[in-house]
């Protein structure tokens, strides 16, 4: 009767769970990402590191001086052209 305890060894069955790791072979799709590869190509972005010269242009900041320009709000004088629509006494 102490044979029974070989009918314990069913717990061996639980084993079969381990089949479920065959999951861990879809990991292969990561092996895509060597595609990521190509990124090297962003390296050649450090000619944009060149770009700091483009902070010599805080000399267009002397362009303030265009606001100066305001001074166009007097064509407000050519309005006064409408007196030539009394041309019409002309007539």
């Amino acid at each position: 009767t102490q044979g029974r305890e070989s009918t314990q060894g069913k717990e061996s069955t639980q084993g079969k769970v381990r089949t479920q790791g065959r999951e861990s072979t879809q990991g292969k799709v990561r092996t895509q990402g060597r595609v990521s590869t190509q990124g090297k190509e962003s390296t050649q972005g450090r000619v944009r590191t060149q770009g700091r010269e483009s902070t010599k242009g805080k000399e267009s900041t002397q362009g303030r001086e265009s606001t100066q320009g305001k001074v166009r709000t007097q064509e407000w004088v050519s309005t006064q052209g409408w007196v030539s629509t009394q041309g019409r006494e002309s007539t």
